[in-house]
């Protein structure tokens, strides 16, 4: 059983098993970066993942190609690939670390993860430097300079796993895990490493225990956005948040029967308002032959009053152009980037924040016709 272990650690770290492991890496990276294009939220592109994931996939071909080049004799003997293993190492654990705690954009985890970088910069830097003078029958694993890369990993990763625990994103425990692996990928080195190699094998092995759980970054549900403090306005006596058919209610369904031409419309965007309850509440009529999207028959339940008719062009509400043409509802949370959609109708609106979005087309013809907007 020892033998074949020590075969595997052997074969991590020495040509051609290390195509194998290189391999592993960047496949499990892109399959990160395929769940992010996939599984992208309400429409929004995931920026933040996908360039993350991104400097991973970087990084980690960079190093391959390394390798590539070591093996085929083409770089001096004290080469920097040893160094250049620990730095990509280091590197894609502050990006993971980042990835984590930061899905978000974050100003102290911003710069947490910069200064982080540069760190890992400052000790490339020194630590070439510092090889040159090495003996050139001495490997990596036998000099100090890699107990320094060691534990520095160690610390960092203890580092992420704290705020990760402090934090707690969604899906926290696998981060945790990560972190924990990339601990003991360290320490084990440290404890049973090959002095006469330049490669740390456990590193790598507890790195391909880590790479597989990528796709689960993509697959978090976005955590709850807080929004600055609003001023306390009095609504209406029925103005609860659960769908109820009310006297008022009642009332503006009777006088939606009654009413004619542009008087309609406002009528039934009261009466939704006053049943569902929304506070504001849109006919939407489709994209006519300039590309405009009207917004008619809006009325304001906080304030009892209706809104004037705006028209926007459709190219500034992508996801209800979408909604439109294939006649299925699109549902917007509130959130700290807000969708196109949301932006737009905030500025239109005279808002700071849309909110929430519910919007739910009427494409019972052939063509679309109108629909409502929540």
């Amino acid at each position: 059983m020892l033998k074949f272990i020590q075969d595997v650690l052997t074969l991590l770290v020495t040509p051609p098993g290390m195509l194998l492991y290189h391999l592993a890496i960047v496949v499990s990276i892109m399959a990160g970066l395929q769940a992010a294009l996939l599984n992208r939220n309400n429409g929004r592109f995931p920026t933040r993942l996908v360039g993350g994931l991104s400097v991973l996939l970087i990084a980690q071909v960079a190093l391959f190609i390394f390798g590539g080049l070591q093996w085929q004799n083409n770089l001096p003997p004290h080469s920097i690939l040893p160094i250049l293993d620990r730095a990509v190492t280091l590197t894609c654990l502050v990006w993971l670390i980042w990835l984590w705690t930061a899905p978000e954009a974050s100003t102290p985890g911003d710069f947490t993860h910069g200064t982080l970088n540069l760190v890992v910069v400052l000790m490339l830097v020194s630590s070439l430097f510092i090889w040159r003078q090495a003996p050139l029958d001495m490997a990596f694993n036998a000099g100090w300079l890699d107990y320094a890369w060691q534990i520095l990993s160690g610390v960092i990763a203890l580092t992420g796993l704290v705020a990760i625990a402090i934090l707690r994103p969604p899906r926290w425990g696998v981060g945790a895990t990560s972190m924990i692996l990339f601990m003991l990928g360290s320490v084990a080195h440290l404890l049973w490493k090959d002095t006469t190699s330049d490669l740390p094998a456990l590193v790598r092995l507890a790195q391909l225990l880590i790479y597989p759980l990528l796709p689960v970054l993509a697959f978090r549900e976005r955590p709850p956005v807080p929004t600055a403090a609003q001023p306390a306005v009095e609504k209406p006596a029925n103005s609860e948040k659960d769908p109820n058919i009310t006297p008022r209610a009642l009332n503006s369904w009777l006088m939606a029967l009654g009413a004619a031409g542009e008087d309609r419309a406002v009528a039934v965007t009261r009466a939704i308002s006053h049943t569902i309850p929304a506070d504001l509440c849109f006919v939407v009529e489709p994209p006519d032959n300039e590309g405009v999207i009207t917004l008619s028959g809006g009325y304001d339940l906080l304030q009892d009053e209706t809104i004037p008719a705006t028209r926007i062009h459709q190219d500034k509400l992508p996801g209800m152009l979408n909604a439109i043409m294939r006649g299925q509802p699109l549902m917007l949370p509130p959130q700290a980037e807000e969708s196109d959609d949301q932006a737009t109708l905030a500025e239109h609106l005279g808002m700071e924040h849309c909110g929430s979005l519910l919007f739910i087309p009427n494409n019972t013809g052939a063509s679309p016709v109108a629909g409502i907007l929540l």
